[in-house]
């Protein structure tokens, strides 16, 4: 008589609820999912670099405009003061104490009661 060993077979626990559909995906091969994870790094790369992209031109664009702001702030205070200036001259020219002082200077004088005409 020979000895055989014994073999003990424990019962598969089987779940009670019903199939719903759902389905296992099916198991890929190494290269495929090699290839999906070099995919989706080529799009975090592209994504990346456009990010930058756009990053690098916005930056440009607060400096070409922070530079355009300037540039009209000095435009604004050279105007101003031009205006100051112009203004003065302005109320100097037709202060009625200083015309009747240039036209006493060259020669000008009131009119006469004569050379009034009133018209109706």
């Amino acid at each position: 008589m020979t000895i055989k060993t014994a073999t003990l077979r424990m019962p598969q626990r089987r779940s009670y609820v019903r199939n719903t559909g759902y389905r296992r995906p099916a198991r890929t091969s190494s290269k495929a999912s090699a290839s999906k994870s070099r995919a989706k790094e080529v799009v975090a790369t592209v994504f990346a670099v456009i990010f930058l992209l756009v990053g690098v031109w916005a930056s440009l664009e607060v400096h070409s405009v922070a530079n355009e702001v300037a540039r009209l702030k000095e435009t604004h205070a050279r105007l101003v003061a031009e205006n100051v200036s112009l203004t003065s001259k302005l109320h100097s020219a037709t202060d009625k104490k200083a015309l009747e002082k240039m036209g006493r200077r060259i020669g000008l004088h009131p009119p006469k009661e004569n050379q009034i005409i009133y018209l109706r």
